[in-house]
């Protein structure tokens, strides 16, 4: 009776252990969602200021920095957003990295220079960079095994 008393008693520590690692996922896929969606959202409002900006490229007028600063600050601010309030793990900490992102920190810059064609390459890279995450894209089968291999 012993042994069947320490065997309950084990399978009862193992119950515990799942039920708080589903919990612990649960909370982690609750995260990942809330993540993404901002991504998303992040990508959309990027794309929309691409293409105000590209209207006003397009219709031939000049376009002077107190046109471009409105659409810099607003990229700006997306960039910091993201910045400050995506935790530090991938794959999204690497997507906010990258260089074609991180020109976002610098697009107001560019914006008071009157640099429209940068200003807008620097929001068509940042967004090219959130797009992955955006729309929903999973690693492949492929890119898993590379990267299994050259972790083994």
């Amino acid at each position: 009776s012993q042994a069947i008393a320490d065997l309950l008693k084990e399978r009862a520590e193992d119950y515990e252990i799942a039920v708080k690692s589903i919990e612990m996922a649960e909370k982690l896929l609750d995260l990942m969602v809330k993540i993404e969606q901002r991504f998303r959202n992040c990508y959309n409002r990027l794309g929309q200021l691409g293409e105000h900006l590209q209207r006003l490229l397009v219709s031939g007028q000049t376009i002077e920095p107190k046109n471009l600063l409105p659409i810099a600050n607003e990229a700006h601010g997306v960039w910091k957003h993201l910045t400050e309030n995506v935790p530090r793990f991938n794959p999204y900490y690497s997507r906010l990295q990258t260089p074609e992102f991180q020109r976002l920190s610098r697009i107001v810059l560019h914006a008071e220079k009157g640099k429209a064609e940068t200003v807008l390459n620097d929001l068509m890279e940042a967004a090219a960079k959130l797009e992955a995450i955006a729309i929903g894209e999973r690693v492949t089968q492929a890119e898993l095994r590379k990267e299994k291999e050259t972790l083994f």
